[in-house]
C-alpha cells in the first residue's frame, strides 16, 4: 500500500512539473527579469537539457550570461547575454545561435569572447565589444 501511495505521489509530482514546464518561455522576456533568481530559474527550466547563469564584469558593468542546452544525448549550447538596467531589471541584449557543441566565455580587455566548439561544423569565435553592452538607462515607453 505504501509503495502504491509513493508511486501515485511521484506521478502527480511529475505531471505537475510537466504541466508547468510549458509556462516558461524558451525565449527570455523582452522586459527582462526582476532578479538573478528569476533568470536562473528560466535558464534551468526553459530548455530540455537545462542551463545555468554566470555573472561577469566588463569594465565596470555587471553582465550575466545564460548557457542552455536543448538536447540530452549530444551537447548543444545557446548563449544569451543580459545587462542590468538602471531600474535593476536584468535585460537580454544579445543571443547567439544554438550550436551543436559547447561554448566558453572569457574576457579579453574590454571584450567578451565566446568560443563555440562544434562537433559537426566549423568552430566559431564571437567578440562582443564593451560598447555593444547597453548602458544603464531608464526605459521610457513613450519613446
Amino acid at each position: 500500500m505504501l509503495l502504491i501511495m509513493k508511486t501515485i505521489i511521484m506521478a502527480l509530482t511529475l505531471s505537475i512539473s510537466f504541466a508547468n514546464a510549458d509556462k516558461i518561455s524558451k525565449d527570455p522576456p523582452e522586459y527582462g527579469f526582476m532578479s538573478e533568481l528569476q533568470l536562473q530559474e528560466w535558464a534551468m527550466k526553459s530548455a530540455f537539457g537545462g542551463g545555468y547563469v554566470k555573472e561577469i564584469m566588463v569594465e565596470d558593468r555587471k553582465v550575466y550570461y545564460s548557457n542552455r542546452s536543448f538536447t540530452s544525448g549530444r551537447q548543444t549550447t545557446q548563449v544569451t547575454f543580459f545587462y542590468v538596467s538602471q531600474l535593476g531589471r536584468i535585460i537580454p541584449f544579445t543571443a547567439l545561435p544554438t550550436k551543436l557543441g559547447n561554448s566558453t566565455i572569457t574576457i579579453e580587455g574590454d571584450n567578451i569572447i565566446v568560443n563555440q566548439k562544434s562537433e559537426i561544423s566549423m568552430d566559431i569565435r564571437y567578440t562582443i565589444k564593451s560598447k555593444q553592452i547597453p548602458q544603464k538607462k531608464l526605459h521610457n515607453k513613450a519613446q
